[in-house]
């Protein structure tokens, strides 16, 4: 467009108090042939129209009232911000010129105006405004058009650097980008006080793919080898490629044997059967194994010793994997063996199967019974799973075994119904791959198989293995409950529960784990969890069995709390068939004597790992008829708490493994209506002045006391006692 059209295309604002000045000046602009002409008499109004329609110039008349013509510029330059201010300000006063040049205006004119020069200076004005106008936009446009350029500049860089560091093919880190993942696995290995195995992986066969069926068909294999590698890797591991047919594996582990589980797993994946344009094929993978920081520290060092590894494992044919070094390969061969010992253990009939009695906390008698596999190894004895189970998983065995675990158990079950014995549920546990590997027609077919009623199969699945894909497991225990099986939760809060498909389970029970009840009578956490399983579960409408139950002090607060099953050695240690047998005929059942609480009395219990102490406060409160418990052991101190009602606890604050005060601050958790009292014999009293103030001890006394003031300080905790609680009938101090 020409600069003329677009100068009497321009906006113009005329601002003057004067409606005659107003008038005058839009008809000359009117007659100059300028065609968007807006006119205002206040001042006040300037900086909102300019806002709204930027003009390109502003005829601004300086002496207004209300707001003069400095006022409005100022208000401008706020409107404007870093925009040209097109202003040519008109004044019949010389000494406004200076000063409105410096207010912000472009120009000016002198009243009485000259049409021409009036003219000739918004032209001039306009000329210059158009002119930055353009500069602007072409310097816009300069600056994207090297937006553009650097952002193509970066994509390529990007594009680069991917090709330096990624593999084409696949996707994967290649060597490059291999040195620097190994560096991070490297400084977190010697944070956490572990290794870093750096695993190089051969899949022979591969060279004989490609000649014969096509580069195509061997980058179909590999491409189907890197995912499953990647399924079966860890997200800290990382996966490389660092040659045609060759994968690199780093992975941070506690100790070289965990390595080894990684090589198991990768031959594992490695064997299966490949499918390739209709066809199978079949590769052997081999590895080599180097470890830092037991085999060096250099990258390049190491990746050539897994190499070297590696050769000696292609060559030997005989070992899928070997390390580096030779002691760690004895470690491997070792496993190797056992993986072989395991593989023909069932066929030499080495498993055999201990079952552990479940029991019911209203009645003590055996409700149930759960299946655990032994492994009779003929050089090393009975070996319990803790040995084996992982191995069966990593190397698939799990199946096979899993399956005659199965059927072995429906099948004693049977056998002790058609013997007469009580008729029970058998618990058998499942692991991953069986839940995943068609475990309704398995259980069907053992069933059917051994005649066992579907009721008295009780499945047990790991909490974690029921959220790795929930609306599966959904599915899935939901056919196995149609055909009448029990399920419950193993190991229950030692997962990653999702309560929201918890609910949704069509399950039984849940199993409160034993690192939860291990602790139970000591560990204020463990006690909280406790409680809140058991009352979820119930609220849910679902029983809780709790494992590794030994002393009554465990069973006294599980069953106070609402817990509705036990195992554990309290009542009988996993035992064999036989003895199992003779469990059932026996009508053997647990012994609820310590559920019995015995009359309310007033019974303090005193903790001091002198014995001489114990008997002179046993000797103290013969004579003023209280009731005394005495230990000089804390663990004891807790499992006499669990199992009795106590109102006072006087604890010795030195004791060996555990202060009064920290067993006493758990007793505040955990039995918040005993009043605590703490003897003390020598000067740390700051710690006990600390847990006074946090309401941990209600007071605390000396060593050596004095027999008047300690009967004082007893009787004073009796009636804080029953303050809390109310007294026992029958008692008054």
């Amino acid at each position: 467009m020409p600069i003329a059209t677009d100068i009497l295309n321009a906006k113009i604002l005329v601002v003057d108090d004067s409606h005659a000045n107003l008038r005058l000046l839009e008809n000359m602009l009117e007659m100059a042939g300028y065609r968007s002409i807006t006119t205002v008499a206040d001042g006040r109004e300037v900086a909102g129209l300019y806002l709204k329609h930027r003009f390109d110039v502003i005829l601004l008349d300086l002496r207004m009232p209300h707001m003069d013509g400095f006022q409005v510029m100022a208000a401008l330059k706020d409107a404007a911000a870093e925009d040209f201010l097109p202003v040519l300000v008109l004044t019949a006063e010389p000494s406004y010129k200076i000063r409105a040049l410096q207010a912000g205006a472009r120009d000016f004119v002198s009243k009485p105006i000259d049409q021409t020069e009036v003219l000739t200076r918004i032209r001039n004005l306009l000329e210059i405004r158009l002119l930055q106008k353009g500069l602007r936009q072409y310097n816009e446009k300069l600056e994207e058009l090297v937006r553009e350029q650097v952002a193509q500049l970066r994509r390529s860089e990007e594009k680069l650097g991917y090709l330096s560091n990624f593999d084409v093919q696949t996707g994967l880190p290649n060597r490059i980008l291999l040195r620097d993942r190994v560096k991070f696995a490297q400084a977190k290995a010697l944070s956490a006080s572990g290794v870093m195995g750096l695993l190089a992986i051969e899949m022979s066969g591969l060279p004989l793919i490609r000649t014969s069926l096509g580069i195509q068909a061997a980058h179909d294999l590999v491409a189907e080898a890197v995912r499953r590698l990647k399924d079966m890797t860890s997200a800290d591991d990382t996966l490389a490629r660092i040659g045609d047919g060759s994968l690199c594996i780093a992975a941070n582990r506690l100790a070289p044997r965990d390595i080894v589980s990684v090589a198991a797993q990768v031959v594992d994946a490695l064997e299966r059967p490949f499918s390739c344009g209709g066809q199978e094929l079949h590769v052997d993978p081999y590895i080599g194994m180097a470890v830092f920081p037991d085999n060096g520290e250099d990258f390049d060092f190491l990746l050539q010793a897994a190499e070297t590894a590696l050769r000696a494992a292609v060559a030997g044919r005989a070992e899928r994997y070997r390390f580096y070094s030779p002691e760690f390969n004895r470690t491997a061969n070792e496993r190797l063996r056992l993986e072989g010992a395991l593989r023909r253990a069932m066929e030499r009939e080495e498993l055999v199967l201990h079952y552990q009695p479940q029991l019911d906390l209203q009645k003590g008698q055996i409700i149930g019974l759960e299946v655990l596999i032994r492994w009779q190894h003929p050089e090393l004895g009975l070996t319990p799973p803790g040995r084996f189970i992982g191995l069966a998983e990593e190397t698939g065995l799990i199946l096979p075994i899993g399956e005659w675990v199965l059927r072995h158990a429906c099948a004693q079950n049977m056998a002790w119904q058609r013997a007469g014995l009580p008729k029970l549920p058998v618990a058998v546990n499942l692991s991953a791959k069986q839940f995943t590997h068609d475990i309704v027609r398995t259980v069907q077919a053992a069933l059917a198989d051994t005649g066992l009623d579907a009721k008295y199969l009780e499945l047990e699945l790991t909490e974690s293995l029921s959220m790795e894909d929930p609306e599966n497991t959904i599915g899935v225990l939901r056919d196995l409950r149609t055909m009448g099986v029990r399920l419950s939760i193993d190991d229950f809060g030692t997962g990653y529960s999702n309560l929201n498909y918890l609910k949704r389970f069509p399950v039984d029970k849940l199993k409160l784990d034993q690192s939860f009840v291990r602790e139970l009578i000591s560990d204020p956490d463990d006690l909280s969890i406790a409680r809140a399983v058991i009352a979820m579960a119930h609220s849910l409408r679902l029983r809780v069995i709790a494992e590794g139950v030994e002393t009554e002090g465990q069973l006294a607060l599980l069953a106070q709390h609402g817990c509705d099953e036990m195992q554990g050695f309290l009542f009988s240690k996993a035992v064999d068939a036989k003895d199992c047998t003779r469990l059932l005929e026996e009508r053997r059942a647990l012994s609820l004597a310590c559920l019995a609480r015995p009359p309310a009395q007033r019974t303090v219990l005193f903790i001091d790992d002198e014995e001489a102490m114990g008997a002179a406060i046993r000797r103290v409160a013969r004579r003023h008829g209280f009731a005394i418990r005495t230990t000089t052991k804390v663990a004891e101190a807790f499992e006499i708490l669990a199992t009795t009602d106590v109102s006072v606890i006087l604890c010795d604050q030195r004791m060996s493994g555990m202060s009064g005060t920290e067993f006493l601050y758990r007793v505040k958790q955990m039995y918040p209506s005993v009043v605590r009292l703490v003897l003390s014999g020598y000067t740390d009293l700051q710690s006990v002045t600390d847990a006074v103030n946090h309401g941990a001890i209600f007071k605390f006394l000396t060593k050596p006391w004095e027999e008047e003031h300690l009967i004082a300080a007893l009787n004073e905790a009796f009636r804080e006692f029953d303050a809390k609680t109310g007294p026992p009938p029958g008692f008054a101090i």
